[in-house]
């Protein structure tokens, strides 16, 4: 039975985007009573509480700007829309409160599409909506559109010095202080996967390669993407087929935009790197966009370097399926070559490290 001072924690949690936290069983408890006891007074706080939340979110002069960008500028509306919608559950608190307390309709929820058609059906169940239904319709819209960019986590970043001190552990056969729960999650991919062959080793590995990753993101965080620039993988999450993205006006007037995929190693011998599906269809859909280019920003981890990493800018020639470097201050050039034998999207190097040296 759910106490004032549930009731209590609970408003605290809520009007101050909380995590739940150690609090989790005084919000199940109110859960459970507020769907027992939808009219009754407390229960009405809170769903008040929603309701002004949800007014204001949806009438936020910033998101009502994002949903009425053209569609000729489809990856700056995206990555607008990321900052200002509010049903991305990962970030953002009360939206995950209001879809697991609030007794609804199954019809509206679930999906992020559906999710915020419950909101606006919620609203004008309790009689306050003070939402445009077209804004609603255009937002639905879209999240149906980009399910596949929506759908997926928001991967855990901490600050550089932390993650360069796990992969520098990792590397000298320590377990640092994440792996555990990292242990845990890989192994649940790999039963949801069918992979039943698997050790250890297989975990370190996957582990070694996030954190390498992770390093090499915030290498080209530093040294290439500039101040204005939006880290998307980590603060919007993993389904957009890029890491980082950056636009501004031209000369011409028109908006231009840069996508940057991350692909990081510490192997500087035999190399490759692949994109997914998704990273390869995003880069199919740019070569159509003029004034949008993809670009996959190559980082060599050498970790006695420290913080003086190697990178290249590669950009993509269609004409044979080249990603080719562009930022060869040290005169060489990068090539790599997609490999049409092989299953998926693998770029390999042509020969040796560089295909030929500038005079």
């Amino acid at each position: 039975m759910a106490t004032m001072k549930d009731f209590e924690i609970v408003w605290d949690i809520i009007k101050h985007n909380k995590p739940i936290g150690e609090n989790s069983s005084s919000f199940s408890r109110v859960k459970s009573y507020i769907k027992s006891n939808p009219r009754d007074p407390k229960s009405m706080i809170i769903k008040n509480m929603f309701v002004e939340l949800f007014n204001k979110k949806f009438n936020n002069e910033d998101l009502i700007r994002s949903i009425n960008i053209s569609d000729d500028y489809k990856y700056y509306k995206i990555v607008e829309l990321s900052k200002y919608l509010p049903f991305l559950f990962h970030r953002d608190n009360t939206s995950t409160y209001f879809y697991s307390t609030i007794q609804h309709d199954s019809d509206y929820f679930g999906e992020y599409y559906k999710f915020v058609k419950g909101c606006l059906w919620f609203l004008q169940n309790e009689g306050k909506c003070e939402i445009d239904e077209e804004v609603i319709n255009k937002i639905s819209e879209h999240a149906y559109e980009n399910r596949n960019v929506y759908g997926y986590g928001l991967t855990k970043y901490d600050d550089y010095e932390t993650e360069l001190d796990r992969l520098k552990k990792i590397c000298n056969g320590e377990y640092p202080d994440d792996f555990n729960s990292f242990k845990i999650g890989i192994e649940y991919d790999y039963r949801v996967r069918g992979v039943t062959n698997w050790d250890i080793n297989d975990v370190i590995r996957d582990y070694k390669s996030s954190k390498v990753g992770i390093v090499g993101e915030y290498n080209t965080l530093k040294n290439v993407l500039p101040d204005d620039g939006d880290f998307v993988a980590k603060d919007f999450g993993n389904g957009y087929g890029y890491d980082m993205y950056w636009s501004a006006m031209g000369y011409d007037g028109k908006r231009k935009e840069v996508l940057l995929e991350v692909k990081s190693t510490m192997n500087t011998e035999d190399d490759y790197f692949s994109l997914s599906d998704n990273e390869y269809n995003v880069l199919m859909d740019t070569l159509d966009r003029p004034n949008t280019f993809y670009r996959v920003v190559r980082v060599f981890v050498d970790l006695n370097k420290q913080e003086k990493y190697d990178s290249k800018l590669l950009y993509f020639n269609k004409e044979n399926n080249t990603f080719i470097s562009t930022n060869n201050e040290d005169g060489n050039i990068l090539e790599y070559k997609l490999d049409e034998n092989l299953k998926g999207h693998v770029f390999k190097r042509s020969g040796k490290k560089y295909i030929n040296k500038k005079n």
